[in-house]
């Protein structure tokens, strides 16, 4: 591992020296920021859209940086003011003047537990970019997400836990429609990645408890996520890493614009430089195409289409002599359509599907085989209206049509598990501003699953209070999720599980320092606890804790943030007849990192470090600190690189599931070349 780590450092080095000799002549972009009084505000981000381009402003209210690109929108933003956005016009000495972000009820600010990762919101100033200049990226998404309070890092499956919460508690959405496989298949050792890129979304929204009834199904946390609008600019580009390569692009018109993604990972080609523990008969190998459609039908409705189709496929020699052969089929593919004005009302209409197809052999016995197939038909309408000066009122519906089969077959056993049942919803939420900074939500849900044919109302209520800098919350809601399908295989009849939230928060931003404080507690009082060998519902469990978040700037052009998250869980369910702290849950989370913007050599250093306590008795301390580097050679060329674990510590993951938790390697090491091939935009990323 030590010549590898040289290897990555020598590519670092060489990086920079080609950064050097590429530097070409960019063009200034200047300017100077106000408030509305017209008082200099320092500490405003200033970026160029879509890109990791950009600046701070001065104590004067000045600002100064080089941009390679003729195309673009220039972006101005701070916590509690409007966002101000003009297309780039080179040579302007631009004059900017801020507002203050207007509380009213067509921008519904009772948010609760949710962090807003926008580019175009200041909540909390992050990006797509800023999402994967952090050193623990490696390619995934949900990797950055674990990062945020509230969540725990699982490096042995890289999938999403939330405040004592399994990984099946959370549900990803899309343009408001559910993702019912939101995870790419893995073999044993190797993390599940998301298979969405963070580029092709306009914003990325987490939140770990109390979130909307628009949402459903979810007993812990949501990650709604919004696809770009149309595009302006047509562009391609490609990308190569040591992963694998891509590439697309994107043709505007008119109205609208259509894009285009293909990107394919080979773990083969990744272990040619970098070896890793898994004994492979075929690597993973990875297919994922994407197309998206968006129309601008009128000037307040958008029409979009997005579909993400993946294949993957390896073969992994087992210590037993079996060679287990792992092959999925899984599309998303969505249409949408959303207009902010008829008659006065804000309407929402989306049809989503979901469909997995899994290929199994020599899974448990050499010479088996198995097959799984599930799939989803999700149905919305969603419609909101201000009905007066102080009150806002939305209405929902939707329908999930859900259908499963699985088969295995072994010498001459033959045998067939099919399944399929419907959950419908009704929603409705009110929100009240009977002052100005005081924000009063009452909503709820109602539910309907065939099979259990029992109707639930999950009512909620969100308080969000703002005194200045300070914005206080306090939630209580009831959520539901429907039972694994192996326990649905078993009685159908079954009830949704269910848990209470109540989260308490407090949240102070000024000159682009953000804190957050909250304290939780879920009483999950429903169950799936197996009795005399039947599932039944009489399990019940709770999960407790505090959540901390700060970010903001240390000096000119270093951000840190920092995140600790304590809690307490136990659970009697499945089966596990005792109340018992899960296998996978770790009472202590931190994560820090500091972003270090090298302006004379256009490079983003970021170090970061993760700390999550031992499992139940079972596992010691994990603890990663990664390294991550991103070079802008020229406006045309983007180098990505990272190493996680730098010091090669032995992180010892225990047992989960009563099975040895493993990982393929201590250290994992990326380096990605992104190249745009048409188009005046510099240092974006996005094909999309």
């Amino acid at each position: 591992m030590r010549n590898l780590f040289r290897l990555y450092l020598t590519i670092i080095l060489a990086t920079a020296c080609l950064q050097g000799l590429s530097a070409q002549g960019p063009t200034t972009i200047s300017g100077r920021v106000t408030d509305e009084k017209g008082e200099p505000f320092p500490f405003v981000n200033i970026y160029i859209e879509g890109t990791v381009c950009g600046t701070t402003t001065e104590e004067d209210g000045t600002f100064s940086f080089r941009y390679d690109g003729t195309e673009g929108i220039l972006c101005a933003s701070m916590i509690g003011y409007e966002d101000f956005k003009t297309r780039l016009n080179p040579g302007q000495n631009y004059l900017i003047k801020l507002q203050p972000a207007s509380s009213v009820l067509n921008q519904s600010v009772v948010v609760g537990s949710t962090f807003l990762l926008r580019g175009n919101s200041t909540w909390d100033k992050m990006e797509a970019t800023d999402l994967v200049t952090g050193g623990a990226f490696m390619g995934n998404l949900a990797t950055t997400i674990q990062s945020l309070p509230g969540a725990q890092a699982s490096a042995e499956s890289g999938t999403l836990r939330v405040r004592g919460g399994s990984d099946r508690e959370n549900q990803v959405y899309i343009d408001g429609m559910r993702v019912l496989f939101p995870y790419t298949v893995s073999a044993e050792g190797t993390q599940k990645r998301l298979r969405f890129s963070p580029f092709i979304f306009e914003g990325i929204n987490f939140s770990s408890g109390g979130y909307s009834s628009e949402y459903a199904d979810a007993l812990s946390g949501v990650l709604p996520m919004d696809t770009k609008d149309k595009s302006e600019i047509t562009k391609s580009g490609i990308n190569i890493a040591n992963t694998g390569a891509g590439g697309g692009g994107t043709k505007a018109f008119r109205n609208g614009s259509v894009s285009f993604n293909a990107d394919y990972i080979d773990l083969g080609w990744y272990g040619t430089f970098f070896p890793d523990n898994t004994d492979w008969i075929e690597p993973y190998r990875n297919l994922s195409t994407g197309l998206q459609w968006r129309a601008q039908t009128s000037p307040t409705g958008t029409l979009k289409s997005f579909t993400l189709y993946d294949f993957t496929h390896l073969i992994q020699a087992t210590g037993d002599g079996r060679r287990m052969k792992i092959q999925e089929n899984n599309i998303f593919s969505n249409l949408t359509y959303k207009d902010t004005d008829i008659r006065g009302w804000n309407v929402f209409a989306g049809a989503a599907v979901s469909a997995r197809l899994r290929d199994y052999s020599e899974v448990l016995e050499a010479g088996d085989m198995y097959d799984e197939n599930e799939g989803e038909l999700h149905l919305k309408l969603r419609a909101s209206k201000r009905i007066a000066r102080h009150f806002r009122v939305s209405f929902g519906v939707e329908d999930m049509v859900h259908k499963y089969e699985d088969r295995y077959r072994f010498m001459d056993i033959d045998a067939s598990s099919p399944l399929d049942f419907n959950y419908a919803s009704v929603n409705a939420s009110l929100v009240w501003n009977p002052k100005s900074n005081l924000f009063i939500e009452m909503s709820g849900r109602g539910e309907y699953r065939t099979g259990s044919d029992r109707f639930s109302i999950n009512p909620r209520l969100a308080v969000n209070y703002e005194a200045g800098p300070w914005k206080l919350s306090a939630i209580a809601g009831r959520y539901t999720q429907t039972p694994e399908i192996k326990w649905l295989l078993k009685d159908k009849a079954l009830d949704d599980e269910s848990c209470m939230h109540y989260v308490l928060g407090a949240h102070y931003s000024r000159n682009r320092h953000l804190f957050r404080a909250e304290a939780y507690y879920k009483d999950y009082d429903s169950m799936v606890l197996l009795e005399n060998g039947l599932p039944t519902m009489e399990g019940n469990g709770f999960a407790k804790g505090l959540d901390f978040y700060y970010m903001g700037p240390a000096a000119k052009n270093l951000d840190l943030t920092f995140s600790y998250t304590w809690g307490l869980a136990g659970r009697r369910s499945g089966e596990n007849p005792e109340m018992r702290v899960p296998d996978y849950f770790t009472r202590h989370n931190a994560y820090a990192m500091a972003r270090y913007y090298l302006s004379p050599l256009r490079t983003i250093i970021a170090v970061t470090d993760r700390f999550a306590s031992g499992r139940a008795g079972v596992a010691k301390p994990y603890n990663s600190l990664d390294l991550g580097i991103t070079f802008l050679i020229n406006p045309k060329l983007l180098i990505y690189t990272s190493v996680t674990n730098v010091t090669a510590r032995k992180n010892n993951f225990g047992t989960l599931d009563g099975k040895k938790a493993i990982v393929n390697n201590d250290r994992s090491i990326y380096i990605g070349v992104y190249i745009t091939l048409s188009g005046n935009t510099a240092y974006d990323v996005s094909n999309f």
